[in-house]
């Protein structure tokens, strides 16, 4: 055999093992994994189907991979939203029926191995370039997440993607970020860190380090001497929903679903894209945990009664 095809032979098997590995890796409980393989593949990030949005909502309420896989097919065969399909399902309407009505057959719909496969590449470049990209854009030059980045070779040539698969508790993502040590150190002190850290679906907004710093002093004093209060101010911060920077465009109202701690927040976007919570601006968004998002803003929220 030619020297050449040899080599391009290996270089395939090797290519074929290591993404195998990493898709034999995976499963549906939230987990650290190093990326361990030198290349990854971003072309299931293009011109995509799936939203890892979606899909983390949908496995976060309980759906086994093979039913997202079904759900897809669903989507593409009828046309109906992802999330709709879920709103349907859990009112009462099986896939079967759902599959009998637009006349789908239901090997279809339930032998899903290979949308099953697709998704879960997918899943392995969006999570190893630690942003959910749009298109085929890498973490790294949309200015998301630069703290997790580092080079490696990819299949596209040099690229910089994370280099932790972000499928961590949304706790772990905020101990790794730089300068939200302050709001770290008082979710623990809440012990708020295993709530952060359990499976669900939740927005963080997370004050900086300055932001902390220019508390008022009332508040700077209750958040010291009552951990209630204190309790209370963080779960201020925190929404029981994934809301992205696409989610947040995509909102009828301003106000969010409740906090933690049972307010409301106000959200808004300029027209050059740039969102505000309350009186605070958002300075990184899209920071992905794998059960929600954070987005690092630059003061803290206090609540109207507190």
């Amino acid at each position: 055999m030619h020297r050449p095809v040899q080599s391009l032979i290996f270089g395939v098997v090797a290519l074929a093992l290591s993404a195998s590995g990493a898709i034999a890796q995976q499963d549906d409980s939230l987990r650290k994994l190093s990326i361990s393989r030198t290349w990854v593949d971003y072309r299931p990030l293009v011109n995509t189907p799936y939203d890892y949005g979606d899909i983390m909502y949908a496995k976060g309420i309980g759906y086994s991979d093979d039913d997202v896989a079904s759900l897809y097919i669903l989507k593409e065969r009828t046309g109906t939203p992802f999330r709709q399909l879920i709103i349907l399902n859990e009112g009462g309407q099986t896939f079967w029926s759902m599959a009998r009505e637009h006349n789908i057959p239901l090997d279809v719909v339930f032998k899903a191995d290979l949308e099953k496969d697709k998704i879960e590449k997918y899943m392995i470049a969006v999570e190893a370039s630690g942003n959910r990209p749009l298109d085929d854009t890498p973490a790294s030059e949309s200015g998301l997440n630069v703290n997790r980045i580092s080079s490696v070779e990819t299949l596209a040539g040099p690229r910089k993607v994370a280099t932790t698969i972000v499928a961590e508790g949304a706790y772990d993502v905020l101990s790794e970020s730089q300068g939200m040590s302050t709001f770290v150190h008082l979710i623990d002190k809440a012990g708020l860190a295993d709530v952060l850290n359990s499976p669900g679906s939740y927005t963080i907004f997370a004050p900086t380090d300055a932001a902390f710093g220019r508390l008022p002093r009332y508040v700077r004093r209750k958040i010291e001497n009552n951990s209630d209060s204190l309790k209370y101010l963080l779960m201020y911060h925190i929404l029981t929903i994934r809301l992205d920077v696409k989610a947040i465009g995509e909102m009828t109202s301003n106000t969010t679903p409740p906090t933690l701690g049972g307010e409301r927040l106000t959200l808004q976007t300029t027209s050059d894209g740039d969102i505000h919570v309350n009186d605070a601006n958002v300075l990184r968004a899209n920071i992905l945990a794998g059960n929600g998002v954070i987005h690092e803003i630059d003061t803290v929220l206090v609540p109207k009664n507190y």
